[in-house]
């Protein structure tokens, strides 16, 4: 005989030879599936299924399906022995031509299940359940009444001996509805050795009904318990590690949060009376799913009472809890657990401005090159050895973009609204090993695109003997679009830095920065000769940097650094001029864009004193600085000039003199000055 494939049975069982069912080849010896012994079983129990399910086709082809459902039901009678001898050939009927085997026992119950109803087994509170599931492919199902309600846990733990092999282990899946909550399916699967599978149902109902349904993760039969039970919130015990998270001001900023299987976290919160509207976001990634609830707590850190907010512990799309109720300035203790209690990474925003208009995106920030990126955009780097660094922003449309850099922990390190010549923020910073975040954000909640440039710097070091050194700013997109200088030694001295760029004709800019903070404290654009910058001012050691830019972002200039002490260069103050109150003006010639002149009003006794300088120059900039014997030079009070008049005050103290720096800043060539005290 012949089936209808064109093969003959002898033929058929041939080729199922390699297919003994997967428990009887591994006879219990444990291999790995892609490195994971786990999976081990699961793939054995699909290997079988999948053979038998094969054998059942083949039955079906070759016309024996009769004798077998006969020989199923226990009617050897009715079987052909010509077909039961082509079933023991295949494995299906033992040697007395009227059993089972194993494998045929499944097949029948394969074939049986289609025809079968599954029942529903009334599971109780508190009440283990032992179970088994002999159909293939069918699910076994419970209905449970949630008594009192709140949260339950159901607890799934297969049965047999996994070490034994694989014929005795159960790899559940479990899963359950709610009523009235359409769309909505609660699932957890068998984790760690022992395949235990833990689903936790927050916020049921008192009295309601849930339907459970669980099966083998391939459909294979097997053994298990279930038990569902009540489960109260559990608060992490803190040992002062937890992650430390402040709203005070600032715009919003973001804490990533690891969760460990079976775990919830705890994130210490302190929220500043000032807040104005203090506001927080947890979003799942990766398909975790958050649980948030948040406790008062003292100035220890231990939470009181219960949660003040708690989140509805249901799945929703964007995997996100958002803070719907008000809060107020205070300490707080925030825990956050995965839905099922799975591990997971999950994100605290926050800010003390309320919501943030527009969903956050995540990154990686690239350095050494220019991105195109959008505010409200977190990125995220590491810094492997101690280095300097710089940030800062382009744009081309009407935004205006803010900084923010970020320490591992979320404490603002800088923040930069405008540097001196823009709405462009700029951060330059020495960091040391560490992770760290740049958030682009804009001014009042503004959205838009930018360019972020992102650079590892090394800045130059110059002295005050520094003349006429080359520089150049370079037009290759993988270099930072600015030279940072550190001036060593410039304490207590009057410090001339003049960038000369009548060679190029690049329009440049300098300003110098607090390091500490980005505060600018003084700048200049084009002060010096053409489109040159310039300088003169007292400096407070190496807590400012120097930054030289082209105008408006321009790239690819040169020019040359020019760096000394002006008052040795200058001899002051023994070679200014002298103006006495009431006394008759000086005057001084200025012939050269970017030319400067001093003029000195010796100390006076108390008084306040007018100084008026005028000029035939339409644009041109008057300095004060205050002169003491053995301390140096102050910087008293500054003013550009336009139409030719500048009025300035100082405060005699019988002490200093008073120096009064005037400046060509024309751009149009020379001409003069007077300058008169009374």
């Amino acid at each position: 005989m012949r089936d209808r494939l064109g093969l003959s049975a002898v033929a058929v069982a041939g080729l199922l030879a390699a297919s003994v069912p997967a428990h009887a080849q591994t006879s219990g010896t444990a291999f790995d599936v892609d490195g994971d012994p786990a999976l081990r079983c699961a793939v054995s129990r699909a290997v079988e299924l999948s053979n038998v399910e094969l054998l059942g086709q083949v039955v079906e082809s070759v016309g024996v399906s009769s004798s077998f459902d006969a020989l199923s039901r226990g009617d050897a009678a009715s079987a052909s022995p010509e077909h039961v001898g082509l079933l023991k050939s295949l494995g299906l009927v033992g040697q007395d031509g009227s059993s089972l085997t194993s494998a045929g026992q499944m097949l029948a119950d394969i074939r049986s299940a289609g025809t079968r109803a599954v029942s529903t087994s009334a599971l109780t509170l508190n009440a283990p359940l032992q179970h088994d599931i002999t159909l293939p492919g069918t699910p076994a199902r419970f209905s449970l009444s949630t008594g009192a309600g709140g949260t339950l846990r159901i607890v799934v733990s297969p049965a047999g001996n996994g070490s034994a092999g694989c014929s005795g282990d159960f790899d559940p899946v479990v899963r359950a509805t709610q009523p009235g909550i359409a769309g909505i399916e609660h699932v957890a699967r068998g984790a760690g050795e022992d395949r235990q599978a833990t689903l936790y149902l927050y916020d049921t109902p008192a009295g309601a009904s849930i339907d459970i349904a669980v099966n083998d993760i391939v459909g294979a039969p097997g053994s298990f318990s279930i038990v569902a039970e009540a489960a109260l919130d559990e608060v992490p015990l803190q040992d002062g590690t937890e992650p430390y998270v402040v709203l005070g001001d600032g715009s919003p900023a973001y804490l990533p949060v690891e969760v460990a299987q079976g775990e919830s976290a705890a994130v210490a919160l302190s929220i500043s009376y000032d807040a104005w509207e203090p506001w927080f976001a947890v979003t799942g990634l990766s398909g975790a799913q958050p649980g948030v609830r948040l406790y008062e707590a003292d100035g220890f850190g231990d939470y009181l009472s219960e949660p003040v907010f708690r989140s509805s512990y249901l799945p929703n799309g964007e995997a996100r809890v958002d803070m719907a109720e008000p809060l107020y300035g205070g300490e707080y203790l925030m825990v956050i657990e995965d839905l099922q209690r799975n591990a997971g990474t999950f994100l605290i925003e926050y800010s003390s401005d309320g919501f943030a208009s527009q969903p956050r995106i995540y990154g990686d920030l690239y350095l050494n090159e220019e991105t195109l990126e959008y505010l409200g955009t977190d990125l995220a780097f590491t810094v492997e050895e101690l280095g300097w660094y710089y940030f800062s922003t382009t744009t081309y449309d009407d935004v205006d973009p803010i900084l923010s850099l970020l320490d591992a922990d979320g404490w603002f390190l800088y923040e930069s609204d405008d540097d001196a010549f823009s709405l462009n923020p700029l951060i330059v910073a020495e960091l040391a090993p560490g992770d760290y975040t740049l958030a682009l954000d804009g001014f009042d909640g503004a959205v838009g695109e930018v360019y972020l440039s992102a650079y590892r710097i090394e800045p130059m070091h110059v002295s005050l003997n520094t003349l006429g050194m080359s520089q150049q700013i370079s037009d290759d997109f993988t270099q930072a679009p600015a030279n940072v200088y550190i001036i060593d030694g410039a304490e207590g001295k009057l410090v001339d830095f003049d960038v000369d760029t009548s060679a190029s004709g690049f329009d440049s800019t300098l300003a110098f920065y607090d390091s500490w903070d980005m505060t600018v404290w003084v700048s200049d654009d084009d002060g010096g000769i053409d489109y040159g910058s310039r300088v003169v001012d007292t400096f407070e050691g190496e807590g400012l940097i120097a930054v030289v830019a082209g105008f408006n972002g321009e790239r690819g200039g040169q020019y040359d650094l020019t760096v000394v002490d002006h008052a040795i260069v200058e001899g002051l103050p023994a070679s200014a001029a002298v103006v006495e109150p009431g006394g008759p003006p000086v005057t001084g010639d200025l012939p050269l864009d970017g030319d400067i002149a001093w003029v000195r009003m010796p100390a006076q006794a108390d008084g306040w004193f007018d100084i008026e300088v005028t000029s035939n120059l339409y644009y041109f900039r008057v300095d004060l600085y205050l002169y003491e014997e053995g301390f140096g030079y102050t910087w008293y009070d500054g003013y550009d000039g336009y139409e030719g008049e500048v009025y300035l005050s100082t405060d005699g103290d019988g002490v200093s003199d008073t120096l009064i720096l005037v400046r060509n800043t024309s751009g149009e060539g020379g001409g003069n000055f007077e300058v008169s005290v009374r």
